[in-house]
């Protein structure tokens, strides 16, 4: 398989976790993977560093996007938010 091909099985898988809905606002509109911390950065493609987000909050541009905010501000809110998905999600075991 592709590099590609298995970044897509990948994010289909993260967009099913994240009910295609935006972590940060709810929206469903042009719903796009986001790694929390930038794989320029270390990140990397597991499941616990990738987030939905919204084509504004991803790279819209405004002061909301991500990549034109501070990327270090919003990694511990992500986090949290991941974390928060896996406890509820051990709970419902």
């Amino acid at each position: 398989m592709s590099k590609y091909g298995e970044w897509r099985v990948i994010a289909d898988r993260i967009l099913l976790r994240d009910e295609g809905r935006c972590r940060l606002c709810g929206s469903e509109w042009n719903t796009e993977v986001h790694h929390i911390i930038p794989k320029s950065r270390g990140g990397t493609d597991e499941e616990r560093n990738l987030i939905t987000l919204c084509g504004n909050h991803h790279t819209g541009g405004g002061k909301d996007s991500v990549h034109t905010a501070n990327v270090d501000y919003y990694i511990p809110i992500f986090q949290d938010i991941i974390k928060n998905i896996y406890k509820s999600q051990e709970r419902g075991k």
